[in-house]
């Protein structure tokens, strides 16, 4: 199972290069006189607003669907909460969206040790929609089970699926918000006094949720890339702290292929083929 879980957690990761020129050494210029240097910035530090209201704010969610419209994307998606003794729940979820919204694959892998015993199995639940059903795989406890559903919902069982509503309503949350515009055009809004609890998602047995912050980082096109929520909240009585971060990665580049498993859900191969492919490929 710990091969399973790792399998499940590798995450797609993007690193944007950086380079520079230099100019060849020794050379001297014949005519320092003509040479007129490029202007210097005056000011490259960033743009600070103090106590914005989360309504003016709503426009960027707006913007972040645009961005992904008619491209395929994937969000990844954590929440991690926390106690004394360690980690409590780790659950994790990656949703592949293909460019027509008509086929998406979603994985979502979740740990919980509530009894502070130690790691318990981790359970996975994949959703693959495509317009004529949808097929969901279950792994509980090591266990194996399938779901047809041949005549799903216009759009499928999952809704939001770029994530704007969650957004919007996360925007619209907090009674103020920290904007920092950065010269290159990115934006870091940090959000204060939560007003919505709603958008602080706490079941049991989490209770007495407090002191929420949230954070969203958008790039200079408008597309969301980061989006968390941290609060605190208490377990019998006990002090945890919850955060939960999501990001949207691989945008026009997502592979939104039927799941190795698709054939045995439908009464194909072996459940247990479909379990050892699983292994291999991770999805």
């Amino acid at each position: 199972m710990r091969v399973l879980a790792r399998a499940a957690l590798c995450l797609a990761v993007l690193f944007a290069g950086c380079g520079g020129a230099t100019s060849p050494g020794g050379r001297v210029a014949t005519a320092p006189e003509t040479v007129t240097p490029a202007p210097v910035p005056t000011d490259r530090s960033p743009t600070v607003r103090e106590g914005v209201d989360g309504e003016r704010l709503a426009p960027l969610a707006e913007r972040h669907e645009a961005r992904l419209a008619d491209r395929s994307f994937t969000a990844l998606g954590r929440r991690v909460i926390t106690g004394p003794v360690g980690i409590l729940l780790d659950a994790r979820w990656e949703r592949r969206v293909a460019p027509d919204r008509d086929a998406y694959h979603e994985v979502r892998t979740g740990t919980e040790t509530w009894g502070w015993d130690g790691p318990a199995p981790a359970d996975r639940r994949h959703t693959y929609h495509e317009p004529e059903r949808t097929v969901i795989r279950q792994v509980t406890g090591g266990e194996v089970r399938y779901e047809v559903d041949r005549d799903p919902p216009s759009g499928g069982p999952l809704s939001d699926l770029d994530d704007a509503d969650h957004l919007r309503s996360l925007l619209g949350a907090f009674e103020s918000w920290r904007v920092v515009s950065h010269p290159n055009g990115t934006l870091v809004l940090s959000g204060r006094g939560l007003e919505r609890s709603e958008v602080v998602w706490a079941p049991p047995p989490l209770a007495d949720s407090r002191n929420a912050t949230a954070e969203v980082r958008v790039e200079p096109g408008g597309r969301v890339v980061r989006a968390s929520v941290r609060f605190e909240a208490t377990v019998d009585g006990m002090p945890v702290s919850v955060v939960e971060v999501r990001r949207y990665v691989a945008v026009g580049s997502t592979p939104t292929d039927r799941p190795p498993w698709y054939d045995a859900a439908l009464g194909g191969p072996s459940a247990d083929v479909a379990t050892r492919a699983d292994v291999t490929t991770g999805g």
